[in-house]
């Protein structure tokens, strides 16, 4: 019950909503019910918070345009999955809801994340690990931490399945999974012992010999191809993985994890332009998958040695507005490696010029915007960039002109960074 305070507060935010309501015409009927809800929460008055809630899905429902900005009925789900979950302990309300909210939106990681919680409570764990796998097709690409823990909970998942039933698919899935989630997050030692762990467990060889007798039989089997390529990875057996995993991108040519996969084996073997294809083709698929052009911009940097095509995929990545940092890394290394070709076709270090720390300084500054790893690695180059002494020699020079360097153009926004910060020597 609210108290004297508390109902005359009420009563004031109503006149204040229909003064504005009749005034204006700003208000609808389902943003005043908002606000009264908003205030239940707020002072945990839940149970009437709830029926407001009730009407205003009710009205919601009933007349579309009650929300204008289509921002109301997913605020309202997520009250309702807040409640349910979090007051009430209620998973089959909250599943009911989070349901509503997919439903409604076509997609959204929260709510799948959430249901999938719910689900395992009630011990329903396929369809729990169903529903994470969709929050990720759904998840922010650029928080690779929060991605690689909801890989852990479906690995967490499907060994408990394994444990329970002993079978050796929900074992390999469950070490799948776990792989990912090391992948994505590659200093977690408790990640990479899990993996470990289970590894362990796996008897790769007598799965492998099922797997093949089937496919003896059923020669179009995807599934027993896709297990076949996940046991043989496991195991570093990338060759004998490779045939197999051919035919399932044959079948199956936007299989993103193959294709990652293949990629990977195609960098290892040398591979470049087969490496590049699959890169880009995960690229075009799913453009805000940002690893792929990253990689894209390595093979072109360190093995293809095309800087053109390598700077364009580090802007890429720097433009995307995810792992900028990266991309910001990237362009370092390119200026970097350029500066120690020249310096070392005129025999090292010792016959450094002006020009030499000029290049190394976009380097710098490159690494400088990179942030984390990269003002360590800026701070190395420190020594070989332009000193207030050289400066004062030659003060006019503030661009590489020798044929060494013809590749970097004025123009550069890398070369403007550099020029930025020489100016303040």
């Amino acid at each position: 019950m609210f108290t004297k305070k508390l109902r005359i507060s009420a009563l004031a935010l109503s006149i204040m909503i229909s003064t504005f309501s009749v005034a204006f015409g700003q208000y609808t009927e389902l943003q005043k019910l908002q606000s009264f809800a908003n205030q239940y929460i707020k002072n945990k008055n839940y149970e009437t918070a709830k029926e407001k809630l009730y009407t205003m899905f009710a009205l919601a429902n009933s007349d579309s345009t009650q929300d204008k900005t289509g921002k109301i009925y997913p605020w309202m789900v997520k009250k309702m999955v807040f409640i349910f979950g979090t007051v009430e302990s209620n998973p089959d309300s909250v599943i009911h809801y989070c349901q509503i909210g997919i439903d409604k939106s076509g997609s959204d990681d929260y709510l799948y994340s959430q249901m999938a919680y719910y689900l395992g409570i009630q011990g329903k764990n396929r369809e729990a690990a169903e529903a994470y796998t969709k929050a990720l097709e759904t998840a922010d690409q650029s928080k690779p931490t929060r991605i690689a823990d909801t890989y852990r909970r479906i690995s967490d998942i499907y060994f408990s399945l394994y444990e329970e039933e002993e079978n050796q698919e929900d074992l390999m899935k469950s070490i799948e999974t776990i792989e990912m989630a090391c992948e994505l997050d590659s200093e977690n030692q408790e990640y990479k012992n899990i993996r470990d762990g289970r590894r362990s467990l796996l008897d790769p060889t007598e799965l492998i010999a099922k797997l093949e007798e089937q496919l003896a039989t059923e020669p179009d089997n995807l599934k027993a191809k896709k297990d076949i390529v996940g046991l043989y990875r496991q195991q570093g057996e990338d060759g004998k993985a490779k045939p197999y995993l051919d035919d399932v991108l044959e079948a199956e040519p936007e299989n993103i994890p193959m294709l990652e996969y293949r990629a990977k084996i195609s960098v290892s073997s040398g591979s470049h332009s087969q490496a590049l294809k699959d890169y880009k083709k995960i690229n075009e698929v799913t453009p805000e998958n940002i690893n792929s052009a990253i990689e894209i911009a390595r093979i072109y940097k360190d093995n293809l040695n095309n800087n053109d095509q390598a700077r364009s995929w580090a802007w890429k990545v720097v433009n995307s507005g995810k792992q900028t940092q990266k991309g910001y890394y990237i362009l370092g290394q390119i200026f970097e490696d350029i500066a120690q070709s020249c310096v070392d076709s005129k025999g090292g270090f010792e016959k450094l010029d002006l020009n030499d720390r000029l290049v190394y300084h976009i380097a710098y500054v490159c690494f400088k915007k990179g942030g984390g790893n990269g003002k360590s690695k800026a701070n190395s180059l420190k020594e070989i960039t332009v000193t207030k002494s050289q400066k004062f020699m030659d003060g006019k020079t503030n661009f590489p002109k020798t044929a060494c360097y013809s590749w970097i153009k004025p123009d550069m926004p890398e070369v403007k960074w550099m020029q930025e910060d020489w100016g303040k020597i």
